[in-house]
């Protein structure tokens, strides 16, 4: 007994709760001296005034305690990782693809902004659109083309699609600023400022005229006067050769 060292003990109590048919948790302390006594040969019952039995058996109970308790809490965390990876790897996933759907629906409504401003469209069309993203992107493009007559194909406008807008929107602001009155104004001022007809000019001209038609029919009119003259002379002669022959 007294040859019988604490380490050799501290051995055989291990030894004897690690066996297999051995409930650490339900037996009792005479029931681990006894076997322990008869794993190391000793006589019944000398273990019982050994000072250091109990402290070692209650000792050794701790540490397996401790052990299990450590093993089954690594065990745990172990099987929560496992289970939780995937769910990470799914959450990622949804993630991934909610920031996608996010970034795809802000695109289509940044697109439709951009035709609004485009069009000189005001502000008022933003009213009263609903709150969730891919709806009101359904609604502002419903808007855009049945009350403001856009003529985009499909769900949003292309890059294409504003510039033409754009273009339209600017030409018919060059429009607005022009005085159409004053256009008209000015056609018909520039057709008074043209040369006035010299009407003294024509009035000289039918004058000269008028002259020389007066001066032919005078000229007329004194030939025939001559011609008469002579036939009358004519006349007078033949008539009195005649009566000279009587």
């Amino acid at each position: 007994m007294d040859s019988l060292s604490t380490e050799a003990l501290t051995s055989a109590i291990r030894d004897e709760l690690a066996k297999p048919d051995v409930d650490a948790t339900t037996a009792t302390l005479k029931e681990i001296r006894s076997n322990v006594e008869v794993a190391l040969k000793l006589d019944p019952g000398s273990l019982k005034s050994h000072g250091e039995f109990k402290e070692i058996v209650l000792g050794e109970l701790g540490n397996m305690q401790k052990k299990r308790e450590r093993g089954e809490s690594e065990g745990s965390e172990e099987a929560s990782d496992e289970e939780n990876q995937p769910v990470k790897k799914s959450k990622k996933r949804a993630n991934a693809s909610s920031k996608g759907s996010s970034s795809g629906v802000q695109g289509k409504l940044k697109k439709l902004t951009q035709y609004v401003t485009a069009a000189k469209i005001g502000p008022g069309i933003y009213k009263g659109l609903p709150e969730a993203e891919d709806e009101k992107v359904r609604a502002l493009s419903s808007l855009l083309k049945e009350n403001h007559g856009a003529e985009f194909d499909g769900l949003v406008p292309n890059s294409k699609d504003i510039a033409l807008v754009k273009a339209k929107t600017d030409k018919a602001k060059e429009l607005e600023g022009i005085d159409m009155s004053n256009v008209i104004q000015g056609s018909s001022r520039s057709s008074r400022n043209k040369a006035p007809k010299s009407y003294n000019l024509d009035e000289e001209d039918e004058e000269d005229e008028d002259k020389e038609h007066g001066g032919s029919e005078e000229n007329a009119s004194e030939e025939e006067e001559a011609e008469l003259d002579d036939g009358d002379d004519e006349s007078e002669e033949e008539y009195q050769e005649e009566s000279d022959s009587e």
